[in-house]
């Protein structure tokens, strides 16, 4: 695939993976947890930077807890490394909190649910927090890679995306559901 040009930068395939992985990664994790809250301080167009700044950096910190990971599983991390898996995975369960979440709106039916069968059981808060990343975790694990080859078969055969443009349509109109620029069905 040749290289393209954009903004006078070189564009190489790794970038347009990276940028991919990205926006899967952002999809998901503002699925899954929500959006920042608008408030009388905060506009909307506001709230909609800060969630995009702030899933682009959370991206970044996944992207090393997870090169991280198969030699932390294996318990064969040297200390540095050990230090910086601790780091990340203290800052997931901070960014993934109880706590955290709850000032967010539109968080996932799923892990509404999971949050609060987690709490009716008893489960400590910490552990509750853990419990997230690991739910977040899997689910970036296995959507992320998944998505991003269905996106690149997408765009290399656009008659795919039109088959699937017009089930989705027709779905949405049998359900009676309409999609603005941006914004989830209802």
């Amino acid at each position: 695939m040749p290289s393209e040009q954009l903004t006078g930068q070189r564009v190489t395939r790794g970038d347009n993976h990276a940028r991919l992985r990205s926006i899967v990664f952002r999809a998901g994790y503002l699925s899954l947890f929500g959006n920042e809250r608008p408030n009388s301080s905060v506009s909307v167009e506001k709230a909609k930077e800060i969630d995009r700044v702030a899933s682009e950096k959370l991206f970044y910190e996944f992207r090393k807890y997870d090169k991280l990971f198969p030699n932390l599983a294996y318990v064969v991390l040297p200390p540095r490394e050990k230090m910086e898996a601790e780091r990340l995975k203290r800052l997931f369960w901070n960014k993934l909190s109880e706590e955290n979440i709850n000032k967010r709106e539109n968080i996932s039916s799923w892990i509404w649910d999971q949050q609060h069968f987690k709490e009716e059981k008893g489960m400590e808060k910490y552990m509750q927090d853990q419990h997230m990343f690991l739910l977040f975790w899997a689910s970036q694990g296995n959507t992320g890679p998944a998505a991003f080859w269905l996106l690149l078969y997408l765009m290399k055969h656009p008659e795919a995306m039109s088959a699937i443009q017009k089930e989705v349509d027709q779905l949405l109109m049998a359900n009676r559901q309409t999609v603005k620029p941006g914004g989830p069905p209802h």
